[in-house]
């Protein structure tokens, strides 16, 4: 990576300069430094210095979203160190669909350098990172599917696995005051639910519309009788999203 290829773009302030170890560019944060100092060794390079389980191989912004205003967020704000504790700390928001139920999928990660609050303008920052990890495959025993190979993810100065790439996602919340919101950030949650031989209330809920941008979760009972998914959306009037109930709960509830 050269200067010229980094975009120091948005309301971020951004830096670069070259590694200490690897000589390339690569940009930070001045603001969150808790030293005050440049970072001397890249993402990459400080993960292998300082010998952590995963090695960042590249971080990249995917997406740059302006003027938005935050509605309702999908859960609380808790305070975030890193391992070193050598930046400042930051403020995060996990969510998993593990929340809704023990048969799950999808997460999401929102970072802040400080607890956003509702009704707040912000940028929002879509960011995507390659870690290099090992991994292992291991077969376990199911009680309705017999065996199933699982992945495992091991440190990656460990002996034992192979090596492999694994990409994650997250979002980067920073505080634009004073601007007029061209958007709203929404959590909606749809729910449905099947009961057994037809006795007792059902209704089934499916998201739709067609939002600027959309981050999902689910989960539920594994049998499949109920589950729920959950939408951090960026809408507007022109792209709302849309979840509607049919069964024994008919609405339709438009975000926008």
């Amino acid at each position: 990576m050269t200067l010229e290829n980094i975009q120091l773009s948005g309301n971020a302030k951004l830096s670069a300069q070259p590694c200490a170890d690897c000589g390339k560019y690569f940009v930070y944060y001045p603001q969150y430094l808790r030293s005050g100092q440049a970072p001397k060794r890249c993402p990459r390079c400080k993960d292998l210095q300082q010998g952590r389980p995963s090695v960042a191989e590249e971080r990249r912004q995917i997406a740059l979203y302006e003027d938005v205003k935050v509605v309702n967020l999908p859960g609380e704000w808790t305070e975030f160190h890193s391992e070193t504790h050598r930046d400042t700390p930051q403020w995060r928001i996990d969510i998993k669909g593990q929340k809704f139920g023990a048969a799950w999928e999808g997460r999401i990660v929102i970072y802040a350098p400080r607890p956003i609050g509702v009704g707040e303008t912000v940028t929002i920052r879509e960011m995507e990172v390659l870690h290099r990890v090992k991994v292992k495959t291991e077969i376990r025993q199911t009680l309705h599917h017999g065996p199933v190979a699982v992945e495992r993810e091991l440190s990656i100065t460990g002996a034992e696995g192979e090596e492999a790439l694994r990409s994650r996602r997250y979002l980067v919340l920073e505080s634009t005051p004073g601007v007029e919101p061209r958007a709203e950030l929404v959590w909606a949650t749809a729910h449905t639910k099947t009961t057994l031989k037809g006795f007792g209330r059902q209704y089934w809920a499916k998201v739709g519309g067609t939002p600027i941008a959309q981050w999902k979760i689910t989960g539920g009972y594994r049998s499949g009788r109920a589950h729920t998914e959950g939408v951090l959306a960026i809408v507007s009037e022109d792209h709302p999203l849309l979840v509607t109930t049919t069964g024994d709960i008919q609405e339709e509830v438009i975000y926008k």
